[in-house]
């Protein structure tokens, strides 16, 4: 039998101490351990992938999220999140479920249940830094030490929530960046940001969101909530609100201007997708301010333009996508109940046009 050379030895042992560190978690998070820990809490799978760019994995992740709300908010049941099986978190998707979560915990302190929602940790290391850093694991009460050293694409990525239109956030958000923001570039992103923090106040909630739940929220209650990242000189921006969509506010909104789109495309009713794009192109306001209702297209207009950037908006099962040049609707299955709008712009002189595609896809 061949003889192990001194560095192969340290490398099995180090092999088989992780594997039996591996073995030894399993068997602390495995069902029945979380059964004896949790008996009263119903146990939810988080699905594989947290995407909601694509079909299948969108499907299973507005399930899961689903599941977990009727769970806790219809059943009035604890709940524990099994987060074992995630490997990709997508920065729309993830976001779309830390807003949805943080919403169903507001709702049922709300209501005064006495409900709590605890989590299986992920097995994947990158999957749960992300889910530290962003505050999931503090939100469900679950201790774990991800250490000081991160991953490069998890690092550099923050995380903010508020109500109305509020200047400290967008300092919060983006005011580390300034130097590296074109001046011009900032002042657009200010007023598109305002404006889709304003939205959520005056359009977002303007009725009962779609969820089965009837809840008509309050004033102070209209939350948003936003990634945002600049790696490899690549500023993406990722925002979320959980009112009734593009596609449900922009016919109550400008119902003239509606009536106008269904004349002209002859669509009835119009898909989201078409909805959202059009959406894009209106100038007026609900409010009767002059100021308000460019931001949205002032911002797309920015970015795509000048600064060379990409923009998404994912709005209940529409998504419109434009980059300057190529504008693509699309239309999915499901709907997401709300709205997430995400771009991606490359910073300072040097901008590189298609650099920014893989950005939108991160924690992988």
């Amino acid at each position: 039998m061949r003889k192990l050379s001194r560095d192969k030895k340290e490398y099995e042992i180090r092999r088989n101490l992780r594997l039996r560190r591996r073995i030894k978690k399993s068997k602390k998070y495995s069902s029945n351990s979380v059964k004896k820990r949790f008996p009263t809490h119903i146990q939810i799978a988080a699905p594989y992938s947290f995407d909601i760019s694509k079909e299948k994995p969108r499907s299973q992740l507005l399930t899961f999220i689903n599941q977990l709300r009727y769970t806790v908010l219809v059943k009035e049941k604890c709940a524990c999140i099994n987060f074992s099986n995630t490997q990709k978190l997508d920065a729309g998707g993830t976001l779309l479920f830390v807003a949805e979560l943080s919403r169903i915990q507001y709702l049922s302190k709300r209501y005064e249940k006495q409900i709590t929602i605890r989590c299986v940790p992920a097995a994947k290391r990158k999957v749960s830094q992300v889910l530290s850093r962003i505050g999931v694991y503090k939100r469900l009460r679950t201790p774990i030490k991800i250490g000081a050293s991160l991953d490069e694409d998890v690092v550099h990525w923050r995380f903010a929530t508020g109500r109305g239109a509020v200047g400290e956030k967008y300092d919060e958000i983006l005011g580390r960046y300034d130097g590296s923001i074109a001046p011009t570039l900032s002042h657009k992103l200010y007023v598109g940001l305002t404006e889709a923090m304003s939205n959520v106040h005056y359009h977002a909630h303007i009725e009962p969101r779609n969820d089965g739940l009837n809840i008509q929220l309050e004033d102070d209650t209209k939350d948003w909530w936003m990634f945002s990242q600049e790696r490899d000189g690549i500023l993406l921006v990722v925002f979320c609100d959980l009112g009734i969509g593009i596609p449900g506010s922009l016919p109550k909104q400008h119902p003239t201007l509606w009536q106008s789109l269904l004349s002209l495309i002859g669509q009835n009713p119009l898909s989201d997708g078409h909805v959202i794009k059009e959406a894009t192109q209106v100038s007026v306001s609900r409010t009767g301010a002059s100021h308000r209702g460019r931001g949205l297209r002032q911002m797309v207009t920015a970015i795509t333009g000048e600064f060379k950037g990409k923009v998404r908006i994912f709005s209940n099962k529409g998504l419109y996508t434009y980059d300057g040049q190529n504008e693509l609707v699309d239309n999915f299955s499901t709907s997401i109940l709300g709205t997430i709008i995400a771009w991606a712009t490359p910073l300072g002189k040097d901008r590189d046009e298609g650099h920014h595609e893989q950005h939108y896809h991160q924690y992988r």
